[in-house]
């Protein structure tokens, strides 16, 4: 990250954190609790999110030709490839016959997908090579007309993206504007490596999982052993870029950064290890950077419920493990993230989804310090018009 940004991080979270204060809305925000359970609504989003870029995969999941990773991108079913040519081609993984899934393992090797329904065989381009008693039974069918369908795809910054609606090209630059790309590339995001990544489903509509990642006026409270340890809760720099969002929090550790007083014109650390570096990328991806590691976050929406989600988490490294001892470190690293979103913020969202009235009147009330959460909740209701 340039060095012209980090000064300008450092002095903002300095300066809330000697005033004890935080990046502020100008007013509070009203929420229904109806957004959370009910079904219109959330077709409405899914249909919403089906129109934008969602992450798929790492790059570094399908490393070989014949590799292959499906996932669901909201209620979509998705099939990614990667190409004897090194490129990557996305299909929906659905049978063209009577549209039973036709891929169930989650990731693998193969040159071919047969539909364990009635053997429909499709090749790694989605075209269709095996129809049984295809001569006798489907005179009229045409191979080349029923192929997988394929969908938009795209790789960049070491992430591959796909859309779920098959119209037209998928321009990832654009959709990340011009700050989110050049920031991410000053990461190095494309020099990580992926480690290794698990999805989760939960009982809770999905919003709640990404509300939980933009905010940090709960860390004291929910994480006092885990996250809280390390960080200073309650501050935290938020800005729009486009319609994403870049967020800062501070570390407990950031004071060895502290710009010289003495010296205010001297060189400025570098502050990214004194920070939890997040970008929010609307509507269902966050990127958060942490001293050593990157976490790539995918939240989806079921695809017929809407008080249950699927996550995606994605462990990024500078360098993969050779020795037993980076390999334990990494593996508490780990166990160490799962298990506080997992017994912390997610045990918070079910309870949190449990307790949800679709009849409620009572609104939920955002405080000015939950900014992250209003970019989010306004952008959410253009896409979807509510």
């Amino acid at each position: 990250m340039n060095r012209t940004l980090q000064r300008e991080m450092a002095k903002r979270l300095f300066d809330h954190i000697d005033a004890k204060s935080t990046d502020r809305a100008p007013a509070e925000m009203t929420l229904n609790e109806a957004d959370y359970v009910d079904a219109a609504q959330a077709a409405r989003e899914r249909d919403a999110i089906r129109l934008r870029p969602s992450l798929a995969a790492a790059s570094g999941e399908l490393p070989a030709p014949g590799d292959f990773r499906t996932t669901w991108i909201a209620g979509v079913p998705v099939l990614v490839t990667r190409q004897e040519d090194g490129s990557v081609r996305a299909f929906r993984n659905v049978c063209r016959h009577r549209c039973a899934t036709v891929v169930a393992a989650e990731a693998g090797n193969s040159k071919a997908f047969s539909c364990p329904y009635h053997g429909w065989t499709y090749v790694l381009d989605g075209a269709l090579r095996v129809v049984p008693d295809g001569e006798d039974s489907f005179p009229a069918l045409d191979p080349a007309d029923n192929g997988l369908v394929e969908l938009p795809v795209a790789q960049r910054h070491g992430l591959i993206w796909v859309r779920p609606t098959p119209d037209g090209p998928l321009d990832l630059a654009a959709y990340l504007g011009a700050e989110v790309d050049r920031e991410i590339a000053e990461l190095g995001l494309d020099d990580y490596h992926f480690l290794r990544g698990q999805t989760f489903e939960q009982p809770a509509n999905w919003k709640l999982i990404m509300d939980g990642f933009l905010e940090v006026y709960h860390v004291r409270y929910l994480h006092p052993k885990t996250v809280g340890k390390i960080t200073i809760g309650n501050v935290f720099i938020v800005d729009a870029l486009g319609e994403h969002l870049r967020m800062a929090s501070a570390r407990k550790d950031i004071e060895k950064l502290r710009p010289d007083r003495e010296n205010p014109a001297g060189e400025q650390p570098d502050i990214l290890p004194g920070i939890i570096l997040t970008y929010a990328l609307m509507p269902t991806t966050v990127l958060v950077y942490v001293r050593d590691h990157i976490e790539v976050w995918s939240i989806q929406p079921h695809e017929t419920d809407p008080t249950r989600c699927r996550i995606t988490l994605r462990f990024l490294v500078p360098e993969l493990p050779q020795t037993d001892k980076a390999k334990s470190y990494w593996e508490r690293n780990w166990d160490t993230v799962v298990g506080a979103v997992h017994d912390e913020d997610w045990e918070m969202a079910r309870r949190i989804q449990a307790g949800l009235d679709a009849a409620s009147v009572n609104p939920m009330t955002l405080g000015r310090n939950e900014l992250g959460l209003h970019h989010f909740h306004r952008h959410l209701a253009g896409m979807t018009g509510s």
